[in-house]
This record gives C-alpha cells, sequence and structure tokens, in this order.
C-alpha cells in the first residue's frame, strides 16, 4: 500500500477532505496505511493556500436520522394515524392490514413471515437486536409510514435518503413506498422485490439549494393502491438522511494551469478556473479565492461575477470552488516575478551559413539590445552595440560571441551569450542612408581573411556581382531597408580517401570480374567532391604476351537510382607487364576518373560490364583451404576525413572463404573539394542619423499623479514631443505634448506630469515629432502603482504600524484600517503621511489577525493586506 505514498505526496489539486463517521468507525489500519493517513492529513492542513480557504460543513457525513436502524424501537419518529402498532400476543394473535411492529422477530408479527417454517426472518444489518420496522401494508395512498420533523438543513449541500426494503412474503402484490422531503414526493419509488429475506436499497438525492429553511422533515410514505388484504407485507431498515458532498454529482473541478511567471504580462494575469461557458454561466456555483493564504477581498461569492481574478503580484493563489452541494473543489498556481532568456548551445556556421538568433522571451513594453564582441575589448563595452539590433530576433552571419539583454518593464534586465564559429567566410555588413532621406544609397561590404571569394546575387544560382574582398552596393533605397548579397570562398584544396593500395594489412582473396556483383562498392560523399583518380590493382592472367595490350579497366560510378553520373564510366587500356603465369603481386594502375559527385547517399562503384579486365580484392574469412582467418578485417561503415563514407560491398557474391568484409579493391582515392559552405549573406542595412537620441526615459510617482522625465542627446529639427499611456503596453494614447529643443547638440531634460494614473500598472512612452512630420519613438517604461506612493510597515506587526508617503509633497488623505470581518476599527480622515514622518498607528489591542489598510488620496487608492500578531 505504500505506493499510494508517493500519490498524496505529488498530489497538486486538492479536493476537500471529510473526516466523517465512516472514517472514525474505520477497522485498524496496517502500519503503512497509518502513516499514509497521517502524512496525508498533515499535507492537506499544512497547506494553508487551499486548506484553510476550503470550508466543509461539520455535518457532512452524518446520518441524521435518529434511531435509524429502529434498536430503540417506536422511538424518535412518528407514524400517520392509519398504522396502528402492533403489540406481540401469542401464537392466536398477528397482524393485519394498518399494522407495524418495530420489533426483533418477524414470526411474532405473523407466523407466516418466516424464512422456512420457525426461522425468523434477519434484519439488514445482522447485528444482534434483529430490529426492523414490520409492515402489513394498507391501500391508502399518501399515508405516512414514517417521518422525522427538525432535520437541520445547511444551504448548497446534497443530501442523500436512503431506506432497505425486503419483502415479508412472497405473495404478490408487493409494496410500494415513497420518498417525501419537505412535503415533496422524490421520483424514486421504493418496491419490495426479491424473496423473503433479500434486502434491497434505494436512494434519493436532494439539493438544499442557496436559501433552504432552517430545519424540514422527511417521510416514506405509501402508494400502494391494491392487493393489501392478501399480500403487500414488507420490512424497512437502516433509514439514512446524510449531508456530504459525496453524493450527487462530482461538481466542477477547477485547474488554474501550470505555474506562471507575471514577466511579459503587461504586469496582470487573469486566472479563472477553466470552465466550459454553461458552468460559468450558472449561479449556483461558488467561488473563492486567496492569495498567498488570505482571502482576497470582494472575491468569494456565487456566479460568473467572481469566476476570475486578476493577478497582479507574484505569489500563491488559490481559488475553490462548491457548487450544488458537490465536494469542495480547489487548485493553486504559484505566480512568480522571473523569466529567462535562452539562446541555445553555440553555433558553427557553414550549411547553413547564417543563423537567426531568438531571444524567445516576449511580452507588452518588452526591449531588446543586441552585442557582438569586438576584438580588444575586454567585457561587454559601448562599441560593442549592434546599431539597429533592437528586435526580438537577430540576424548573424559572422563568427563572434553574441549578447542579448532583454528588459521586461516588470522583471528588469535578462542576458544570455552564444557563440558562433565558422567554416565559412567572415562577413562584414554595410549600412546606407538612401537618398530620400539625405543619404547617398552607398553600402560598403566585405569578407574578412584570405580565399577566393565571389560576390552573388542570390543565395543559390543567380548572377556573379564581382570577385575579391569587397563589395560596394549603390543606389539602395527603402523599403525594403535591408538589402541582403551573398559571398562564398571558392578555394579548392587536394586530399585522400579510401584505404591505401599497399601496406594495409588485407589479405588478397582474388578477382573482381568485369561486371560481377563482387565488385559493388557503396558510399556515401559527405561534401560535394570531384574524384579526381582511383588506383586498382589489376590481374594478368589475360595477358598473351608481355606489353600487350589485350583490354581495358572501365569503372563507372552512379547515383542511388542506378544513373550514372556525368564522365561516367570512365575506360583505362591495362598494360600487359608480367607473362601469363598470374605472377603477383599485381601491379598498381592509376584510373583517372575526373567524376564531379555531389553530397548524397547510396552512390555506386563498379567494375563495369564489357571488360575482360579483373582487379584484386581483399578481405578474409575463414581462410581459403583450411587456412587461419586473416588478422585484419575490413568494417563498414567507414569514413575517411569526413569526406567519403564506405557503406558496404555485396556480401551476396562472396563465397564462404570471402567473406562481407571483403574489400572490391577500389584504393587510394584522390579528391578535390572546397569549403563547402553554403553563400554566407551579407547584408546592407538602412541607418541614418536620427533627429533625436532619446538618453532616458523615466516616471515616478509624487503625490497623486505620475511625473515623467527623459532627456536627449541632441535634437536635429524636432518640432514637438507626445506624451502617451498605455493599460497593457500595446495601445497607447495621447495624454499630453512637450515642446522640443529645435536643433541642439547638448543633453536636454524634459518632465511632465501625469495627473489621472492608472489604478495598478501603467506604460508610458515619448514619440518626437520632426519639422517634417517623421517621428522617433522612446523606449517604454512601466510604473507599477503598488508600492509607488505608499509605505505600510512593518508586516507582520505586533505594536505600532507606520504608514508614509514615498513621495515629497505633503497629503492629506483618508486612513482606515478594517478587519477581516469588513468591520472598520481605525480611520483618520486628515492624515499627513509625508515621507519621513507619516503616521504611527498603535496596533497593540487590535486582536491577532489579517487587516486591510486602505489609504484614499481622492485620485488613487490603495489597499495593503497587514497581519498584526
Amino acid at each position: 500500500m505504500c505506493w499510494l505514498l508517493k500519490y498524496f505526496l505529488r498530489i497538486k489539486v486538492y479536493n476537500l477532505l471529510i473526516i466523517n463517521q465512516n472514517i472514525l468507525k474505520m477497522k485498524p489500519l496496517d502500519s503503512c496505511l497509518r502513516k499514509i493517513f497521517l502524512i496525508f492529513l498533515i499535507v492537506i492542513l499544512h497547506d494553508s493556500h487551499v486548506f484553510a480557504q476550503c470550508a466543509s460543513n461539520v455535518s457532512n457525513g452524518t446520518n441524521l436520522v435518529k434511531n435509524y436502524d429502529f434498536s430503540g424501537g417506536f422511538k424518535d419518529w412518528t407514524h400517520d394515524a392509519n398504522y396502528v402498532e402492533f403489540t406481540p400476543c401469542g401464537s392466536s394473535c398477528y397482524s393485519v392490514p394498518g399494522r407495524i411492529y418495530a420489533g426483533d422477530k418477524s414470526t411474532d408479527f405473523n407466523s407466516a413471515f418466516n424464512m422456512s417454517a420457525g426461522v425468523p426472518i434477519p434484519d439488514h444489518t445482522g447485528t444482534a437486536d434483529n430490529m426492523m420496522l414490520m409492515v402489513d401494508g394498507i391501500c391508502n395512498p399518501g399515508v405516512k409510514l414514517w417521518q422525522q420533523n427538525n432535520i437541520p438543513i445547511v444551504p448548497n449541500t446534497n443530501y442523500y435518503f436512503t431506506v432497505w426494503i425486503t419483502t415479508l412474503t412472497a405473495t404478490t402484490p408487493r409494496g410500494t413506498l415513497a420518498f417525501d422531503i419537505n412535503g415533496a414526493n422524490q421520483p424514486t419509488t421504493v418496491t419490495s422485490v426479491g424473496a423473503v429475506g433479500n434486502w434491497t436499497k434505494y436512494t434519493t438525492t436532494w439539493y438544499s439549494g442557496l436559501t433552504p429553511p432552517p430545519t424540514i422533515s422527511i417521510s416514506i410514505e405509501n402508494t400502494t393502491t391494491t392487493g393489501c388484504n392478501s399480500a403487500v407485507d414488507f420490512a424497512i431498515d437502516d433509514i439514512s438522511f446524510t449531508p456530504g458532498c459525496d453524493f450527487g454529482t462530482a461538481g466542477p473541478i477547477p485547474n488554474l494551469g501550470p505555474d506562471r511567471t507575471i514577466c511579459g504580462t503587461g504586469g496582470s494575469i487573469t486566472l479563472t478556473p477553466n470552465f466550459n461557458a454553461a458552468t460559468q454561466a450558472r449561479p449556483d456555483v461558488q467561488y473563492s479565492w486567496s492569495f498567498n493564504g488570505a482571502a482576497v477581498p470582494g472575491k468569494t461569492g456565487f456566479g460568473s461575477t467572481f469566476y476570475s481574478l486578476t493577478a497582479t503580484a507574484p505569489g500563491t493563489y488559490a481559488v475553490c470552488v462548491d457548487s450544488a452541494g458537490s465536494c469542495v473543489k480547489s487548485d493553486v498556481i504559484v505566480i512568480s516575478n522571473t523569466y529567462t532568456i535562452d539562446l541555445g548551445p553555440d553555433i558553427v556556421l557553414c550549411s547553413p551559413a547564417s543563423a537567426t538568433l531568438d531571444a524567445v522571451y516576449t511580452g507588452p513594453g518588452v526591449t531588446y539590445q543586441w552585442y557582438k564582441e569586438q576584438n580588444g575589448t575586454a567585457g561587454w563595452q559601448q562599441a560593442d552595440t549592434i546599431p539597429g539590433a533592437k528586435s526580438k530576433t537577430y540576424f548573424a552571419n559572422a563568427a563572434g560571441l553574441y549578447r542579448v539583454e532583454v528588459t521586461d518593464p516588470i522583471c528588469g534586465m535578462k542576458f544570455d551569450e552564444i557563440n558562433l564559429t565558422t567554416n565559412a567566410a567572415t562577413p562584414n555588413d554595410g549600412y546606407y542612408c538612401p537618398a530620400s532621406k539625405g543619404g547617398t544609397g552607398t553600402a560598403n561590404l566585405s569578407v574578412s581573411g584570405p580565399g577566393k571569394y565571389k560576390w552573388w546575387s542570390a543565395a543559390t544560382a543567380g548572377t556573379v556581382l564581382g570577385k575579391g574582398a569587397t563589395y560596394t552596393a549603390t543606389g539602395l533605397t527603402s523599403p525594403p531597408t535591408t538589402h541582403t548579397y551573398y559571398v562564398q570562398d571558392t578555394t579548392t584544396f587536394k586530399t585522400t580517401a579510401g584505404p591505401p593500395a599497399v601496406g594495409n594489412g588485407f589479405i588478397e582473396n582474388g578477382s573482381v570480374n568485369a561486371g560481377g556483383d563482387e565488385g559493388l562498392l557503396i558510399f556515401n560523399s559527405l561534401e560535394d567532391i570531384v574524384i579526381d583518380t582511383i588506383t586498382v590493382l589489376v590481374n594478368n592472367y589475360y595477358c598473351p604476351t608481355p606489353g600487350a595490350s589485350n583490354d581495358n579497366v572501365i569503372i563507372e560510378i552512379r547515383n542511388s537510382s542506378g544513373v550514372h553520373l556525368p564522365g561516367s564510366p570512365v575506360s583505362v587500356t591495362k598494360p600487359c607487364t608480367f607473362a601469363n603465369n598470374g605472377g603477383l603481386p599485381a601491379p598498381q594502375m592509376k584510373v583517372p576518373l575526373n567524376i564531379a559527385v555531389p553530397k548524397g547517399t547510396g552512390y555506386q562503384m563498379k567494375l563495369a560490364t564489357g571488360s575482360g579486365s579483373s582487379i584484386v580484392f581483399f578481405g578474409n574469412g575463414t581462410g581459403a583451404s583450411g587456412a587461419p582467418p586473416s588478422p585484419r578485417l575490413y568494417n563498414y561503415p567507414t569514413s575517411y576525413g569526413g569526406v567519403v563514407e564506405m557503406v558496404s560491398n555485396n556480401p551476396k557474391s562472396f563465397n564462404v572463404y570471402n567473406k562481407p568484409d571483403a574489400f572490391p579493391g577500389y584504393f587510394d582515392w584522390k579528391i578535390t573539394k572546397g569549403l563547402n559552405c553554403d553563400r554566407v549573406p551579407v547584408r546592407a542595412t538602412e541607418l541614418c542619423i536620427l533627429p533625436v537620441e532619446f538618453l532616458s526615459v523615466s516616471a515616478k510617482g509624487v503625490k497623486d499623479a505620475v511625473q515623467i522625465n527623459w532627456s536627449t542627446a541632441w535634437e536635429v529639427n524636432s518640432n514637438v514631443f507626445i506624451i502617451q499611456r498605455s493599460d497593457d503596453g500595446l495601445s497607447f494614447k495621447d495624454i499630453g505634448t512637450e515642446g522640443a529643443g529645435g536643433n541642439t547638440t547638448s543633453v536636454t531634460n524634459y518632465s511632465f506630469i501625469d495627473k489621472k494614473p492608472g489604478s495598478s500598472v501603467a506604460y508610458y512612452r515619448i514619440i518626437e515629432v520632426d519639422n517634417d512630420g517623421s517621428q522617433t519613438v522612446s523606449k517604454i517604461v512601466a510604473v507599477n502603482f503598488e508600492n509607488l506612493f505608499f509605505a505600510v510597515y512593518p508586516n507582520p506587526a505586533k505594536d505600532v504600524l507606520h504608514i508614509e508617503s514615498q513621495v515629497e509633497e505633503n497629503q492629506e488623505l483618508v486612513v482606515s484600517i478594517q478587519n477581516s470581518f469588513g468591520n472598520i476599527v481605525y480611520q483618520n480622515s486628515g492624515a499627513d503621511l509625508k515621507s519621513g514622518d507619516g503616521l504611527s498607528v498603535d496596533v497593540s489591542g487590535f486582536p491577532g489577525g489579517l487587516y486591510f489598510v486602505m489609504i484614499d488620496s481622492g485620485n488613487i487608492q490603495k489597499i495593503y493586506k497587514v497581519v498584526i500578531e
């Protein structure tokens, strides 16, 4: 059972734990389960963020029926006068229609009511008292057989009405009954079906509603209409009327989703339990929201008004949901104020020869700045700033160490770095200003390092624009603001692939005949290459005389589809240098191929059909004629210099002595290759001197307003500054203007007062409008009003609570303190909270608990939560 421990400790969604009489009556648990149960209790009770907010009714699970098993006879319940209580009086006294008997022996009620001759019918629970209520039915519908009054009721709760019934005689018809709750018949029909002594359970579920009466009556009444003189004899037992969320529908289960960060959201997150539209519209669903274990004021109630909560601060949020008496469900979400930036692993540029770096993180008001470390500088300097690189992504086409700094207006700045190395050309981007904006429309582009460079108009194909390390792009206009060109290093060099023809440790096993499958070699080209030559060892068995030339060596190369590559096959005359005795070692012969092989897989090299020549192949097996195996095997696949990979031969064609690790004999490949990197993009980006250079933008609280400050490094033909405000960091509106400096090369400072700031988070930016109508936009700054204007401390407080203004101006405000019950326990209608003086409130006499400090300046209203010990 200890597997349950892992399950309990991993639970995130806590259902309400209901401790009822059923749990208290459980048989002793084994030691492991007892430990699990105790740990589960500790976890739930310790999690004050959830459990403290999800109160349950103490009567949950308690049977409200008194004398439910009739062990007390006719005590604590009543019945209609149409029923007469029966008193046993011997064998000559037995029941008639309308008699009821709360007793322990069915044969005392009627000798015919038995399991077999002389054997009474047992009660439902099989307890020693054997008490039950026996009925000789009457055909009078609506007569109450059993009733209990003054049942206490609580709102929004399910009640489970249960009765067990058995027939006392096999004679039909059987008795039929109905549940009655608060004067209304329930849809469930109770019938004494089955054999004598076969107890059947009937139940109905009743929902109390939102405004029930404080107490009700419950009853079981007759619905039988025929057969009462000869049948309709039954017994009932173990009646229960039990409140509790375990009965009825499960109810909606809230899901606040995974933990989140407030960063990148603009300062607020709307939390919901994620219910469908129908559930959201239900008026009987109650929501209770909490923050860091304390109830959120005004966020507990029924219906869609309380369905969501706006989170504006990091912490732990919880919601409790109760509907139509179902179990109270809850969920928790942790909102943090942190975020990370990850540019991913370092990159080697070649194919592709460029990379788009992505900061990934985004959100309202988020800004970016990219840097590239310059040679000879220590650490990150201003000179490392990449001009104009202020987007979430940056196109990198050159090696170097890059850095991005991401600034969130709520959560501050984060950065990450990535190192790019390259096997391709190293380009140097350029900048231009189009003639329409006073520039020349010219950009100087270049490539660093030695090489043979070609400039192209496109990444593939295209037109050659020039050669050399530099290229000047002219006539550039915008849009587009970026023009891309491509450069490639066309330098080539020689390399060798394949095993050497001699000194390779292989054993010569035989020869490959022209057109034979044993001459097939499958290989992959890992780069674009040209196979200049290969070396083969030729056999001489067919040379009639030395010096004769009676045959050719023909080599073919096909692609994976069996199609000849351009230049294939190649035929070379085979010289006869030995007599016709097959002397060994076989002579080496270099076969010039000059065949271009594009990067790819599954190429086929083979000795072509139509030639009478043969070449030596090497390998090993068990050894011919019982000779020992070769000490050297050829392993497939084998790669050479990252250029060629030998994949396999054709093992089906090799006999028992020549295993599939044989090599068909194409040695010492001479290859020409280039750098084999893609063409490198080089960009010319529009960059003109701005009419205004913003040095700084900031905002701070002043009295009941916000002061926005900004400064410029220079201004050219500047006309006016427009101050804008936004509630979400996306949609801005004008809130004022300030005149600009016109033309100046010195630092100029500006200020503006926003007298009607928002109540939570506001975003500000400045737009400079030039004389010709062009605009320059500043960065966005955010103001979070949570701690902008006032400070309330200490928290928790014990003796004195201090309330101060965070701004310099004198302020007279209304300060009040409210307890968790909504009662005002302190109020000051003319408080002066000037910073440094403030207001000190004696709270030593306040009962411990959660309080709300409310400050009203007329324009700004703030509420602070404080715990008083």
